[in-house]
């Protein structure tokens, strides 16, 4: 249970189904992880323009990393947003300057938005602002209460895989399930050499019974899921029916 809790809730992280959670999230407004993952939000119709997505920094939340990010028109003669503004800003929102992982992006171009990503320990406790540089009005303020289930269960399970939404007691126990899965693996190891029969692999011998299809729809069940178990599955599969296939050969010629 606690292995397949840490497989699934690093799975957002995957390049194979971080991808697929985000084309789930566009499907419907109800399964987007958060306001804006389809559309972008938009100012007014004179500063509405092209959107893109925000790919800066990969500690910001799933939730809003690759939704649309608005973009804004500054103006000749207007200045960009200066750091007291933002630190007054900051206070006006109720963002603590001191709280873990708070990251501020500043405009790189005329166009783009002033970007503050507040990510603290507690899922529950996330914000992502985006700021108009040349007004300092706050554009979107997405936080906990506008993510959709999907999005709060991802942040959710992505908090406790890293150790950070209960705390140490997460981080040790946590701990102490990856020494499991390790002593496992030798436990396994183990036992092999103990009792195996000597001058011998003691591995099974070749059978040629058919896989049950119970287990056959289980491969192609995680053949789906997770398509670099199913390639090394496959892999093995290959290997094995070469190698069936020359132990026959030779057993004829002989």
């Amino acid at each position: 249970f606690f292995l397949m809790f840490l497989v699934l809730s690093g799975l957002p992280w995957a390049t194979f189904w971080g991808g697929q959670l985000g084309k789930i999230s566009t499907l419907s407004p109800s399964l987007a992880a958060s306001p804006g993952f389809s559309d972008a939000p938009k100012l007014d119709a004179t500063q509405a323009h092209e959107h893109h997505h925000h790919e800066k920094d990969n500690s910001t939340p799933w939730a809003v990393r690759k939704a649309p990010v608005p973009e804004v028109m500054q103006y000749e003669g207007q200045k960009s947003i200066s750091l007291e503004a933002v630190s007054a800003l900051l206070a006006a929102n109720h963002i603590d300057t001191h709280v873990a992982k708070l990251k501020i992006f500043f405009p790189e171009t005329a166009q783009d938005v002033l970007h503050i990503s507040c990510t603290p320990k507690l899922a529950q406790q996330q914000r992502t602002l985006y700021v108009n540089p040349n007004t300092a009005e706050v554009i979107q303020d997405i936080g906990w209460a506008q993510y959709s289930p999907l999005g709060k269960t991802v942040e959710f399970g992505v908090s406790t895989h890293m150790g950070k939404q209960f705390g140490a007691i997460t981080q040790w126990f946590l701990l102490g399930v990856c020494i499991a899965i390790v002593m496992t693996v030798v436990a396994g190891l183990t036992m092999w050499l103990k009792r195996r029969p000597k001058n011998s692999l003691g591995a099974p011998a070749n059978s040629n019974s058919k896989l049950p299809l119970g287990l056959k729809i289980t491969f192609v069940i995680l053949f789906i899921l997770l398509p670099l178990a199913g390639m090394s599955f496959l892999l093995v599969a290959v290997i094995l029916f070469f190698k069936n296939r020359i132990q026959r050969n030779l057993g004829n010629k002989s």
